[in-house]
């Protein structure tokens, strides 16, 4: 048994698998193959790849801004015999995977990417587009004084969270993880939670845009699903978290110490308890 290993196809002589390396829920990553008896892992493309497929001698690959690649292999030596060329783009992601498909006989069928911008809607319904190019963005959010916006953005390099300045309409990347993702503000609105899975489970980080200081750390733990929300005295995060109790599946959970711990239940039953939030007292 590995973990991490997110399975997209099995090859024909039944023991070897297309798979991607992408601990725990993240977007995207190398594209390896794997020896389903041994374990043996063999990669195949560098790249941040969302599917792999393998059809008419070609390999395909989503990769995490859209675009669709095909690189020649041969199945029975089980490697590329050349270079790989992208033969198409605007393919539609969602969190975890791309919405394509693609038949034995090689012929693709995909959601198009209706190429997301980031909008301003006024109370009277008038809407401003914010970022002039259109890319595929996620989960914005207003800092406390209304002055910025983050988000996550999927491009060539991975997904990152991203700000948005209102005064000098730029944005500028905040995270450099290649899988930072769902950050949400601070009370003072000085600092981002988001999560990664660099550490090979799902971590809670804290960064300050604008600093070169590195990312903290405040936890990481295979209990934990999402970011999460600081409560206003800065002493504890609510987020959601799994099985913290026998049977109860997904939870809404305190994070006590200001995020780094212990994880408590906060509502936990047999049913699935996701994304509460603390209301601003």
């Amino acid at each position: 048994r590995q973990t991490g290993l997110r399975v997209q196809q099995v090859l024909d002589d039944g023991r070897t698998a297309l798979v991607i390396d992408a601990p725990a829920s993240r977007f995207s990553g190398p594209g390896l193959l794997l020896d389903l008896q041994t374990g043996a892992r063999s990669p195949l493309i560098d790249g941040p790849a969302v599917n792999l497929y393998l059809a008419q001698g070609e390999l395909i690959a989503v990769l995490s801004d859209g675009s669709v690649t095909a690189a020649p292999f041969d199945e029975r030596r089980r490697r590329l015999t050349g270079p790989a060329v992208q033969f198409t783009a605007g393919v539609s992601l969602n969190s975890s995977t791309a919405e394509f498909m693609i038949a034995p006989n090689g012929t693709m069928a995909f959601v198009q990417n209706s190429s997301p911008s980031l909008v301003l809607v006024q109370p009277d319904g008038a809407a401003e587009t914010l970022l002039a190019e259109q890319a595929n963005l996620h989960a914005p959010e207003f800092s406390p004084d209304g002055r910025f916006i983050s988000f996550d953005m999927f491009t060539p390099d991975g997904r990152d969270v991203w700000r948005f300045d209102f005064d000098q309409r730029i944005r500028t990347r905040v995270t450099f993880d290649r899988d930072g993702h769902d950050g949400t503000w601070a009370p003072d609105g000085r600092s981002l939670l988001y999560t990664s899975f660099k550490s090979g489970v799902h971590g809670i980080y804290r960064v300050r845009p604008g600093s070169t200081a590195p990312a903290e750390s405040l936890n990481a733990s295979t209990s934990l699903l999402y970011t999460g929300h600081t409560l206003r005295a800065g002493d504890a995060i609510i987020t959601n978290g799994t099985d913290l109790r026998p049977g109860s599946s997904g939870d809404i959970v305190r994070i006590a110490g200001g995020g780094r711990g212990p994880i408590e239940p906060l509502v936990a039953s047999p049913w699935i308890e996701r994304y509460g939030i603390p209301s601003p007292d």
